[in-house]
């Protein structure tokens, strides 16, 4: 009677995973994006419906099948492979599909189990419309950017020679108003030409010269045109740990321009005798260059909305530094290098932005 009871108590168990399985199963086909589950060797787990009709995949059962043997992507795999070093991952990827181009931000989230990696659940997010709008807005502000640049050159020279009397003389309060107009005039330049160049790395008109790059060499370089500003606020600009014969995969002269915005924010912030400190580390097949500095720090809530356009901390007190716009331009150069930039900021305590670049390997060693 035992033994029939616990067959009995068997069977029931087993109809019930069985249902819960099924119902599963009709839950995720009846989401409308793609999902793709895949094991801890990169073998498909699971695929839903949408994610079948994506990669025109006809194969009823993917169990066991490895990623790249049914979805031909090389970029997407990059992304969800085990081996990859982070965590989780964000990303916006171009995929053609009945003759159509379309975007979608990639979600993948690893699954843990004892320490270990059991499965990776990846989310795909049709963002096309969002990013044909977001082409519209950037050709708009493109276009707009452009007209003002002419008449700004024009009163920017005219405020020049008026300052410099080279029309007449002018008086205390006349000298005052026009410097004031002058400064004001500076400021939209700066903008306008950031809203340029914003919009060229947008939309990809400004070309990246990739080549091996000095990493050292490339921090110094940067370094160096800094020292009088540092000497005038007393803060210590300091070069910390650097990898030796750390080379990197990059356009040297971008990657020296988001150093020098990042060390130009943290002077900014840093009050007289901090610190400021570059340096970068290995990790795995990247390499990651930091500035750190002893200044105000970052509110949490703003950590990560400062790399979006025009945004700047609440703890400003000079509103009117800066443009809002070379964090922005900074993630867009990083993550036209395949990498990523994101801050760990403590406020009262400083700031320390972290980048990643992907590391210069010699075909001998492949």
């Amino acid at each position: 009677k035992m033994i029939d009871r616990l067959q009995d108590y068997e069977k029931i168990n087993v109809s019930k995973l069985i249902a819960e399985k099924e119902k599963s199963e009709v839950i995720v086909n009846n989401i409308t994006s793609p999902i793709i589950v895949t094991d801890d060797e990169n073998r498909v787990v699971l695929l839903n419906e949408a994610a079948k009709d994506l990669f025109k995949i006809n194969i009823e059962v993917v169990d066991n099948y490895h990623l790249l043997e049914i979805i031909k992507n090389e970029e997407l795999f990059e992304l969800i492979k085990n081996d990859n070093e982070q965590e989780n991952n964000n990303k916006t990827i171009d995929i053609t599909s009945k003759n159509k181009e379309l975007h979608y931000n990639v979600s993948s989230n690893r699954v843990r189990k004892d320490g270990e990696v059991r499965f990776t659940v990846t989310l795909m997010d049709d963002v096309t419309k969002l990013k044909k709008v977001d082409e519209m807005k950037s050709e708009f502000v493109s276009t707009v950017s452009h007209e003002f640049r002419t008449p700004l050159t024009s009163m920017n020279m005219g405020l020049s020679m008026l300052l410099e009397e080279d029309m007449g003389p002018v008086n205390e309060d006349q000298h005052q108003l026009l410097e004031a107009a002058f400064e004001d005039c500076e400021r939209l330049n700066e903008l306008v030409n950031d809203l340029l160049d914003l919009s060229k790395i947008e939309s990809g008109k400004i070309k990246m010269e990739f080549d091996k790059a000095d990493v050292r060499k490339i921090i110094e370089s940067t370094m160096r045109p800094f020292s009088q500003q540092v000497g005038q606020k007393d803060v210590n600009l300091k070069m910390g740990e650097v990898a030796e014969n750390a080379y990197a995969w990059a356009d040297s002269n971008k990657i020296s321009w988001v150093i020098s915005n990042l060390i130009g924010n943290a002077l900014r912030y840093t009050p007289k005798d901090g610190t400021i400190e570059i340096g970068s580390s290995l990790e795995g097949r990247h390499l990651n260059i930091y500035v750190e500095d002893t200044g105000v720090g970052i509110p949490e809530e703003y950590c990560n909305k400062i790399f979006d356009k025009f945004v700047r901390a609440s703890n400003n007190e000079d509103e009117n530094s800066g443009t809002g716009l070379g964090l922005a331009i900074s993630k867009e150069i990083i993550e036209a290098h395949n990498g990523r930039i994101w801050v760990e900021s403590e406020e009262g305590k400083g700031s320390k932005f972290i980048f990643t670049l992907p590391r210069y390997r010699h075909l001998s060693e492949k």
